[in-house]
């Protein structure tokens, strides 16, 4: 890994000097101002937002937005290694939340025990999410051979030390159906620790932001004050 880039570790000290809980939001192929919202929100609440990039790479978002293959097993592994290098750097454990791609990254971290607890909304689909959940829509993202390369991606969803997870779908969701959320949400909660599964009706891919935002950042925000608190002083 060749580091972070020096925007993310101004993020992470600042997150250090405020010495509470960072709040980091993992976006898809999509830009990460997506979360410009969410940021004051959460700032405002006792957390330190913090959205990375990918990698240090500037190339790879633009190449997974145009071609959705690229984001092949080697790219979820080669997110996954800046981010646990980037959480790694911070005081206390955060608090994660992915869109999409990011949140099949965030389920990842979870899976290391980095995190003190996280939020998938609209995964990508974890291994063992049979593929037939997400032909279950005519204009699903994924192939059966999406599917088959994503499945390298493995999330052990047994693993101790996960902390509390809670996924969200958009009851509209036409590129991650609910069903293949279900399929999930049923491995997530074979792991000791809390798991919660919240679908919102009326939403499609894009519930996380644009009109309705708030709903979802709410949600995400009564369930992070539940389970991992900013830090106190």
């Amino acid at each position: 890994m060749a580091g972070l880039t020096d925007e993310d570790i101004r993020e992470i000290d600042r997150a250090n000097a405020a010495d509470t809980r960072a709040a980091v939001f993992i976006h898809g192929p999509g830009k990460q101002e997506g979360w410009d919202a969410w940021r004051p929100l959460f700032d405002d609440n006792g957390y330190v937002s913090v959205t990375p990039g990918w990698t240090t790479d500037p190339t790879l978002i633009d190449t997974a937005r145009t071609d959705p293959d690229a984001l092949a097993s080697s790219t979820v592994q080669t997110v996954t290694e800046y981010y646990l290098e980037l959480i790694g750097r911070l005081n206390y454990p955060p608090l994660v939340v992915g869109h999409g791609f990011g949140g099949l990254i965030a389920q990842r971290l979870a899976s290391e025990g980095v995190a003190a607890a996280t939020v998938a909304i609209a995964s990508w689909p974890i291994a063992g999410v049979p593929a037939s959940t997400l032909s279950a829509s005519e204009s699903t993202f994924f192939s059966t051979e999406d599917i088959a390369t994503l499945d390298t991606a493995t999330v052990d969803p047994t693993r101790a030390g996960r902390g509390p997870l809670l996924l969200i779908a958009g009851a509209d969701d036409s590129t991650i159906p609910a069903a293949a959320s279900d399929a999930a949400y049923a491995l997530q909660s074979e792991n000791p620790d809390v798991t919660e599964y919240t679908v919102i009706p009326g939403r499609d891919h894009s519930l996380a932001f644009g009109d309705g935002w708030r709903e979802v950042a709410d949600t995400v925000l009564v369930f992070a004050q539940n389970y991992a608190a900013p830090k106190q002083h």
